[in-house]
């Protein structure tokens, strides 16, 4: 166990904010494992990220490769045109963690909820705030007859009062009175 002193850690932390712990263990005739505990313990810190700064310029920049380097990496190098293997078509879907289906809309990597572009299909754009649920809460059942738009106001009191079914037309009715609670909240502020 090493004993430092004041003077010990001052000296260290300045060191290690220029050199490696390596470094510093040769530099200071301490071992490694020591300083390297120091920086844990004693919250001593480099300085350094790991990353480089703002206006970084690469020691390379402006730099050619060499015809033999060239030759040497060109089997490894992107080739124009290049599809990757998990690249999908626009139309492609997925499902996504919460269980929705997405739908790639466009590349290189657009893709949206399902049922906001079948509701647009059929109803018209949605605007901001616009929230899409399914009347018999089936994620995956997309019929136009399923769906609903509502204001997020009136989706959280449908979800604080419970308003869910696993029927259609039940769960129409449920979010009308989901709906009707929210508006009432509106008119009483």
């Amino acid at each position: 166990m090493h004993k430092w002193t004041k003077e010990d850690l001052d000296r260290f932390a300045v060191l290690y904010r220029e050199h490696s712990l390596k470094e510093c263990s040769r530099i200071m005739g301490i071992p490694e494992s020591v300083l390297r505990a120091a920086t844990k313990n004693r919250k001593i810190h480099s300085g350094r990220t790991g990353q480089f700064k703002k206006g970084h310029v690469p020691f390379s920049k402006g730099q050619k490769m060499s015809p033999e380097r060239y030759e040497k990496c060109k089997q490894n190098m992107f080739k124009k045109g290049n599809v990757p293997a998990n690249y999908r078509p626009v139309g492609s879907e997925r499902i996504n963690v919460d269980g929705y289906i997405e739908i790639k809309t466009a590349d290189p990597n657009i893709w949206e909820i399902k049922h906001r572009v079948v509701y647009a299909q059929h109803f018209g754009e949605l605007k901001k705030g616009d929230t899409i649920i399914m009347l018999n809460g089936d994620k995956t059942d997309l019929r136009p007859e399923n769906l609903m738009k509502v204001t997020r106001s009136e989706l959280v009191r449908i979800n604080a009062n419970g308003l869910h079914s696993d029927n259609t037309e039940i769960g129409k009715t449920k979010a009308l009175i989901g709906k009707l609670i929210a508006a009432k909240h509106r008119r009483s502020k």
